[in-house]
C-alpha cells in the first residue's frame, strides 16, 4: 500500500473514532441539551406569539371574545361621544343693541293700524243698533275689503278683523295698555334666541284676566308673534369654540 493511500485511512479513521468519542462525552450531551431546549423555546414562542385564526364571516355573530393584537381607537363610538358633549354646551349669548327699542316701535306700529280698523268699526254702526245686535252682525265684502286695507303691519283673517270692527274704544284702549305695558316689563328682563315662544307665553299668562276674552283669543297672541324678538342673541363664534373645546376634552375610546 502506498503512503498516501495508508495516510488518508488513519485519518478517517482517527476522526471517526474522535467524533465517537465526542458524542459520548458529557460536552456532547451539555450541548445536545442546549440545543433541544432552544428548540422547544423557540417553538413555545412561535406558538404564544402566532395570532389565533378564527372562522369568521362579515355579519355573523362570535361566540368567543377576540383580543386585539394591538390598540385601536374606536373612531365612531368616540365621534359620538365628543359630539354629545359639544351638544352638551350651553350657547353663549351677547346684548344685541337696539332689539328692545325695535319691539316696541313695531308694537306701536300695530296697535296704531288695530286701533284704526276699531274706530271704522263704530263708524258702521247703524242708527238705533244695540250693542247685542252690533256684537252679532254680519259685515259685507265692502266694509270687510276696506278694513283689511288698514291693516299692512300683521296678517289678520276676517274674523279677527271683524272682533276688531265689533269691539268699543274702551275696551280696545284697555288691551293696548295692558299689552304694552307687560311687554315693556318683559323687555326689561331678557328674550334669549331660542325662547321667544315661552317669552310669549309668558306675557299671555300676565294679560290673560285684563284683556276682553275674544281680544285675548283672536288678536293679542297674533300681535305678539308678529313683533316679540330676542334682545340676548347667540355668539356663534364664541359658542362654536366652546363646542370644540369640550369635544378635545373627551378622550378617544380604546
Amino acid at each position: 500500500m502506498r503512503p498516501k493511500k495508508r495516510g488518508e485511512k488513519l485519518r478517517k479513521k482517527w476522526g471517526h473514532r474522535s467524533l465517537g468519542q465526542w458524542l459520548r462525552s458529557a460536552d456532547a450531551k451539555c450541548a445536545l441539551v442546549v440545543l433541544v431546549g432552544a428548540l422547544l423555546m423557540f417553538g413555545l414562542f412561535c406558538a404564544v406569539c402566532a395570532p389565533e385564526r378564527y372562522s369568521l364571516t362579515v355579519g355573523t355573530i362570535s361566540h368567543q371574545t377576540i383580543t386585539a393584537t394591538k390598540d385601536v381607537v374606536d373612531e365612531i363610538t368616540t365621534a359620538s361621544r365628543r359630539e354629545a358633549a359639544a351638544d352638551a354646551v350651553e350657547p353663549t349669548y351677547h346684548f344685541q343693541e337696539g332689539a328692545s327699542e325695535q319691539v316696541l316701535s313695531d308694537l306701536a306700529a300695530i296697535f296704531d293700524e288695530l286701533r284704526t280698523t276699531q274706530q271704522y268699526g263704530l263708524t258702521l254702526r247703524r242708527e238705533g243698533e244695540t250693542d247685542a245686535q252690533f256684537r252679532n252682525r254680519e259685515f259685507t265684502e265692502t266694509e270687510l275689503e276696506y278694513a283689511r286695507g288698514l291693516i299692512t303691519t300683521v296678517s289678520l283673517s276676517d274674523y279677527q278683523i271683524e272682533t276688531l270692527l265689533r269691539t268699543d274704544t274702551d275696551t280696545m284702549e284697555e288691551m293696548i295698555s295692558t299689552v304694552t305695558t307687560a311687554v315693556q316689563n318683559t323687555l326689561n328682563t331678557t328674550i334669549r334666541e331660542g325662547q321667544v315662544a315661552q317669552s310669549i307665553n309668558n306675557i299671555l299668562q300676565i294679560v290673560g284676566y285684563r284683556v276682553e276674552t275674544s281680544l285675548f283669543q283672536n288678536i293679542v297672541p297674533t300681535v305678539l308673534k308678529s313683533c316679540i324678538a330676542p334682545n340676548m342673541v347667540i355668539d356663534q363664534e364664541a359658542t362654536a369654540q366652546a363646542e370644540q373645546k369640550a369635544r378635545d376634552a373627551v378622550e378617544p375610546v380604546i
